[in-house]
């Protein structure tokens, strides 16, 4: 019987931002009909929405929600915003903030962000590299943008049930790490799972997969075999075709899985694919935090305001 997933948001990243109109309520009995339809090979296009995060200009991609179109996640990946690419005078900065119940994955295309956490962990983060950070029951962190030039992302992963209060933990995973590879004009980059016998030195508690892909001014035709339970196509820069659909920048596409997909570009383009195993049961974010019960929740909610 397959899973159906609960997500309530009330989401910021950064510093509390406590605005009720930002509160999507998605835990809607009908909107499992809305999932089903995204799993669909003519699931429509999501189309990222812009935002400010201190001053940087982003675009927020999951979870979503406009009209009859819902997608709270795909597979463990609970949330993505895609930052830049932005030229500004004014680096960014995200002052210290709490995790509970996820890891946060960040990956550069350009630009250098100096990461710091309540772990001690002190690390700067460059383009072809990811910064894997696992909350488990509580972590603080802030980011610094250490470059006028930025362009990345960042995702969070929902840790399963049986780890959402593990230690937390922190990893950084150079190049080296990283599988890096060829084929026709596209140059692939392995960061989280394993795919076509590489694998990711990354380690994440379930089965994700976070793929990246930089084709050339025109990507001859490829055939790329998705074998996760859920997977998407994100389109950082340029445009993408899959199985004759065209994604231009700031477009997500779920994708039919445990198939073999026709991908092809005609300009220079910056993509990512991701996926997984379908969550292991409902999930509750809010604001940073993301749990399984409302009392995991409202504990971190205590001890933030008591510690900040």
């Amino acid at each position: 019987m397959a899973t159906v997933n609960r997500i309530q948001i009330a989401f910021s990243w950064g510093p509390p931002k406590r605005d009720s109109s930002s509160i999507l309520d998605l835990d809607d009995p009908t909107s499992t009909q809305h999932d089903r339809a995204m799993a669909e090979k003519n699931s429509p296009l999501i189309n990222a929405r812009i935002h400010d995060l201190a001053g940087l200009t982003i675009r927020r991609v999951l979870p979503f929600a406009s009209g009859e179109t819902v997608l709270r996640n795909i597979g463990p990946f609970v949330f993505l915003d895609h930052m830049g690419p932005i030229e500004t005078k004014t680096p960014l900065f995200v002052p210290e903030h709490p995790h509970i119940g996820l890891a946060t994955a960040t990956y550069l295309f350009e630009g250098e962000i100096l990461h710091r956490d309540s772990l001690g962990s002190e690390q700067v983060i460059r383009p072809g590299e990811l910064n894997l950070m696992t909350a488990g029951r509580w972590i603080t962190h802030l980011e610094q943008g250490l470059s006028q030039r930025l362009h990345g992302l960042q995702f969070w992963l929902a840790l399963p049930k049986t780890h959402e209060q593990i230690e937390p933990s922190f990893q950084h995973v150079g190049c080296e790490g990283l599988p890096e590879w060829e084929t026709s004009s596209t140059k692939w980059q392995l960061l989280i799972g394993n795919h076509d016998g590489q694998q990711s030195q990354a380690v994440f508690p379930a089965r994700a997969l976070f793929l990246t892909g930089v084709t050339s001014e025109r990507g001859e035709n490829l055939s790329l075999s998705v074998n996760e339970d859920e997977a998407a196509f994100y389109v950082a820069s340029g445009s993408v075709n899959i199985d004759g659909r065209e994604l231009q920048t700031g477009q997500l596409l779920r994708v039919p899985t445990r198939t073999t997909l026709t991908v092809s570009s005609s300009a220079q383009s910056q993509f990512t694919v991701f996926g997984g195993d379908t969550l292991d049961g409902p999930r509750l974010m809010r604001w940073n935090y993301v749990a399984t019960t409302k009392d995991l929740i409202a504990a971190a909610e205590e001890r933030w305001s008591r510690e900040s």
